[in-house]
C-alpha cells in the first residue's frame, strides 16, 4: 500500500518537485498507509517471489495513476508554451530548478500559478484521497487493464483541447495584433515592423495575460477533477 502512494507522490504534482525531499514523500506515504491499511486487509504469501510481484504491481498502478494526474495538470504549461510561440517569447527560456528543465516565460508562470492554486484549493489532499480510493478501483490483489487504452486516448485529446481553451483569449488578442501590424506595414513601408511589433505584442500579451488569469482558477479545479476521474478510470475504476 505504501509503495503505490509513494510512487504517486513521486510522479504527480505538486509532490513531484525537487523542492520536496524524498524523506518527506516517504513520511507522507508511510503515515497515510498506516491509517488506511486496516480498511483494506489483504492476504499475501511471504515468499520472495510473491513479495516482488506485489511490489511491482503497486509501482505499476501508482505510476499509471500519477502519470494521468500529471498529464492533465501539465495543461497550463502547454497553454503557456502556445502563448510564448505566438508572442515571440519562445526564444527566451528560463531554467526551472523544480523540474530541472527549461521553460519559456509564460509557460513557467502558468505552471507556478497552477501549482499555487492547486495547493490553495487543497488539491494535494484530493490527490491523496484519490489514491486511497484507487485501492477500491484497483484492489491490492487485482488489476484491470481494459479501460487503460481508451482513458489515455480521451485524456490526451482533452489535454490539447483544455490547453487551447486556456490560451485562447491571449492567442486571439495576439492574432489580432499581428493583423493590425500587417496593415500598418502596408500603410507605412518604412516602419520597422520587427522592432515595433515585438514591443506592441509584448504589451498586448501582458495586458491580456493579466486579464485572463482569473480564468485559470476554475481551469485548475476542473483539470484536477478530470485528472482524478481519469486516474481512477485508467486503473479500472
Amino acid at each position: 500500500m505504501m509503495t503505490r502512494l509513494a510512487t504517486v507522490l513521486t510522479i504527480a504534482p505538486p509532490f513531484n518537485g525537487s523542492m520536496l525531499p524524498n524523506r518527506v514523500r516517504v513520511a507522507i506515504a508511510a503515515s497515510v498507509s498506516l491509517l488506511v491499511a486496516p480498511l483494506y486487509p489483504v492476504e499475501i504469501s511471504l515468499d520472495v517471489l510473491s513479495v516482488i510481484v506485489a511490489i511491482g504491481y503497486q509501482v505499476v498502478v501508482g505510476a499509471l495513476f500519477g502519470y494521468l494526474v500529471q498529464l492533465m495538470l501539465s495543461v497550463p504549461l502547454i497553454a503557456g508554451s502556445m502563448i510564448d510561440g505566438m508572442s515571440g517569447l519562445s526564444a527566451s527560456t528560463l531554467f526551472d530548478p523544480m523540474s530541472a528543465s527549461s521553460a519559456t516565460p509564460a509557460a513557467r508562470l502558468n505552471q507556478m500559478l497552477a501549482l499555487i492554486l492547486l495547493v490553495g484549493i487543497e488539491g494535494h489532499l484530493l490527490i491523496i484521497r484519490g489514491v486511497i480510493r484507487s485501492y477500491e478501483a484497483a484492489p491490492l490483489d487485482g488489476f484491470r487493464l481494459e479501460l487503460l487504452g481508451p482513458t489515455l486516448v480521451e485524456s490526451t485529446g482533452q489535454l490539447l483541447l483544455a490547453a487551447v481553451e486556456i490560451a485562447l483569449p491571449v492567442l486571439v488578442a495576439l492574432l489580432m495584433t499581428e493583423a493590425v501590424l500587417a496593415l500598418a506595414a502596408r500603410a507605412a513601408p518604412r516602419l520597422n515592423v520587427m522592432i515595433v511589433g515585438f514591443a506592441v505584442k509584448s504589451i498586448v500579451f501582458m495586458l491580456t495575460f493579466a486579464l485572463s488569469l482569473p480564468l485559470l482558477i476554475n481551469a485548475v479545479a476542473t483539470l484536477l477533477d478530470r485528472a482524478l476521474r481519469w486516474g481512477l478510470a485508467g486503473i479500472g475504476g
